[in-house]
């Protein structure tokens, strides 16, 4: 917001986060198709559909993380 973030300010949101936050970031940003960019040579590149179906797999995080 045109100002540097200090250190207190910083360890202060860090120490705001929370699984259940995790969790439900992660769900919205993996709920859409992904879009995938390449630079350089893209020969061994997977296949859109490939990348796609591996976004669109069922969850496989552990249900409880240690913190």
């Amino acid at each position: 917001y045109g100002k540097p973030v200090t250190m207190e300010e910083l360890l202060d949101r860090l120490s705001n986060i929370t699984i259940e936050r995790l969790s439900d970031l992660s769900s919205r940003l993996f709920a859409t198709t992904p879009s995938v960019a390449a630079i350089g040579p893209i020969g061994a590149l997977a296949s859109y559909d490939s990348i796609r179906s591996t976004f669109s797999a069922p969850a496989r995080l552990p249900q409880k993380i240690a913190v």
